[in-house]
């Protein structure tokens, strides 16, 4: 059986503090697994400490912080642009090889099964706003939770991220309206979920943000779209950023900005869903919100969607070894947060 590092969040009804052991622990078992440190070995790491899960906190923290270095020197493939404009310069198989071992282990290569959230409490199911498909991919397994939860309110959480020009053929496959009329990350999730969940009316609450620049305005607005349906009850929410001078609204964000919009209250469960490829890294960047807003919090992986065709491609292994990066990162994060030396 292939070991699981999934960082699945453990139950809002234990101690903040349990809730906090568990997340480093399993973090702990992350970082000293044999397939990450298979994985660094090959890229050169070369580490002299090899360290077991029954050493130290001191120990582990200096050994983590080693490995953050390395991998910001190594495997940072975006360097500031994109994910998709990530260029795939690994051709080395033993490299492919040891890469899949992490997604494995990581289930970055999975959808997350539905069956055990059967008979879970789900209060609110979350489509993460995204790129290229994934609006709607994300939108169609929130459909598919909804089917199970029916009493649940579904809210798209996105941005008014404008769009780049590579994702317009991926959006024209399942848009209502003319291209020209979609020009924001909230404009495609809406269609999406217009097309999916078949609602069409809405009210609007939208407030236009401050700011110096056109960019900063934009990155400082934020609008609730509130459809017109009975079960479930949709909404759509564009965030606006906590920087807005210097980047969009990110995931953590959106998901405050829905907290407080909602009045979400403690013990309550959302179910946020996003692509697989991305899980443990949002899982961990979401983890103190979570935590210190008493709330459960799945992430649940899409990855297919009925308008896939042949030309679908897995993301490439650079692709995953970004990805596993940014779980390192968070995972560092993570720690200084909670445990720091």
């Amino acid at each position: 059986m292939k070991p699981d590092y999934s960082f699945t969040l453990p139950s809002a009804d234990l101690e903040k503090d349990v809730r906090i052991t568990q997340t480093l622990q399993t973090i702990k078992m992350w970082i000293l697994s044999d397939d990450l440190i298979a994985l660094l070995d090959i890229f050169g790491f070369g580490s002299s400490s090899r360290l077991s899960v029954s050493d130290d906190d001191q120990s582990f923290f200096t050994y983590l912080s080693e490995v953050v270095s390395f991998v910001d020197e190594n495997w940072d493939f975006r360097k500031g642009s994109e994910r998709w404009d990530i260029q795939d310069t690994l051709d080395d198989a033993s490299h492919t090889s040891a890469i899949k071992r992490v997604v494995c282990s990581l289930g970055m290569n999975t959808e997350t099964s539905l069956d055990r959230f059967s008979t879970e409490k789900i209060d609110y199911i979350l489509p993460l706003g995204g790129a290229r498909l994934s609006n709607f991919t994300r939108t169609e397994r929130a459909h598919e939770l909804s089917r199970i939860h029916p009493e649940a309110s579904v809210c798209a959480l996105s941005a008014k991220r404008p769009l780049s020009e590579i994702e317009f053929p991926f959006i024209e496959k399942y848009a209502k309206r003319p291209m020209s009329e979609i020009s924001t990350e909230f404009d495609a999730i809406n269609e999406a979920l217009e097309v999916v969940f078949g609602c069409i009316d809405y009210n609007e609450q939208a407030e236009a943000g401050l700011g110096e620049s056109d960019t900063e305005r934009q990155n400082a607005s934020h609008c609730l779209r509130s459809y017109k349906t009975e079960t479930p009850r949709v909404f759509s929410l564009s965030a606006p950023s906590s920087v807005p001078a210097v980047r969009r609204a990110n995931t953590l964000d959106t998901l405050k900005h829905f907290q407080n919009t909602f009045q979400v209250t403690s013990g309550s469960t959302l179910a946020a869903i996003t692509t697989s490829i991305y899980i443990p890294f949002q899982t961990l960047t979401l983890a103190p919100f979570a935590i210190e807003k008493k709330l459960n919090l799945y992430l649940i992986g899409s990855i297919y969607s009925s308008l896939d065709d042949a030309s679908r491609r897995e993301p490439s292994p650079a692709a995953y070894l970004q990805e596993i990066k940014a779980t390192v990162d968070a995972c560092h994060i993570f720690c200084k947060k909670y445990a720091p030396i």
